[in-house]
């Protein structure tokens, strides 16, 4: 198929969407849909967190909280620092 990268014959979502990148015509609901699924991939993190901390806060306090943030950073970099550069090849 030949579809045209014109905005000639698109919606007006995908002449919307021209403006950040080039589509074509017959892709803007594909690119509505992972947007909105990126989206609420984000505010979900977003609230989970909010939610994990008040709950780590609330049941063990303050210091047991700096503990495991501190412990979990330090295990997660480690693991790529030992790796060195190459850590992706």
């Amino acid at each position: 198929m030949n579809k045209s990268i014109s905005p000639i014959g698109m919606t007006p979502l995908e002449q919307f969407f021209c403006l950040f990148s080039k589509i074509r015509s017959g892709e803007g609901k594909g690119i509505l849909l992972l947007s909105l699924n990126g989206f609420l991939l984000v505010f979900a993190y977003y609230v989970l967190k909010t939610i994990r901390e008040a709950l780590i806060l609330t049941e063990f306090g303050a210091e047991t909280k700096s503990y495991a943030v501190a412990a979990f950073g330090k295990s997660g970099h480690s693991e790529v620092a030992e790796k060195g550069p190459n850590w992706l090849g």
